[in-house]
């Protein structure tokens, strides 16, 4: 039986949340924050919610370790004149938790938003750490405004499939390759492009 994409992108956060637990020894569950609306998760989710799957489930559960963002990010700064090699071989050495490291590996530019933006990537955390599955609710309920509006389409970077459920799941369009859109939250869930998107 196919899992719907709701189901998949659990799946990938809660498989993300089992190795942080199992590299750190502790239970992500162990907060208690207060719980957001339906309106303040999808505010809080919309700058991500159109990354593809995978790479969403990192930033989801990296958020819910705001103080390694910020040292990943200042490491990422003290490297930029290491060699991928070298800096590959530091970051073997550090005990972030292993979604800390695959952004800083993989993605500095989504390391560098987060860590900018500290107030969102710790509000986002604690949403995660609280009511995770109303966070994935949210994220399908933006996804569905997006592509309603005609921004969430496959293209030369994704592909974008709904399943039965009307869930959406997005995924590169070469497994190799994980590109970080970038778009708008203010406009790409309410106003219809004048011309052919590309997130």
């Amino acid at each position: 039986i196919a899992a719907t994409a709701q189901d998949a992108l659990r799946d990938a956060v809660n498989e993300q949340q089992r190795q942080s637990e199992a590299a750190d020894g502790t239970d992500t569950d162990a907060e208690a924050p207060l719980l957001l609306t339906e309106a303040e998760l999808d505010e809080l989710v919309a700058p991500v919610a159109l990354y593809p799957d995978a790479l969403l489930a990192q930033v989801l559960v990296a958020a819910t370790y705001p103080l390694q963002i910020v040292e990943a990010e200042r490491f990422l700064k003290e490297s930029e004149s290491m060699s991928d090699a070298d800096l590959g071989t530091e970051l073997e050495g550090k005990t972030w938790d292993p979604s800390v490291l695959v952004l800083a590996s993989g993605f500095p530019t989504v390391v560098q938003r987060m860590s900018d933006d500290l107030e969102w990537t710790d509000r986002l955390g604690h949403a995660m750490l609280g009511q995770d599955d109303d966070v994935l609710a949210a994220v399908q309920r933006k996804r569905a405004e997006a592509k309603e509006m005609g921004y969430l389409t496959d293209n030369a970077a994704q592909t974008v499939a709904t399943d039965d459920t009307g869930d959406i799941s997005i995924a590169p369009a070469d497994p190799k390759v994980v590109y970080v859109p970038t778009y708008d939250p203010q406009t790409v869930y309410t106003t219809r492009p004048t011309a052919q998107p590309y997130v």
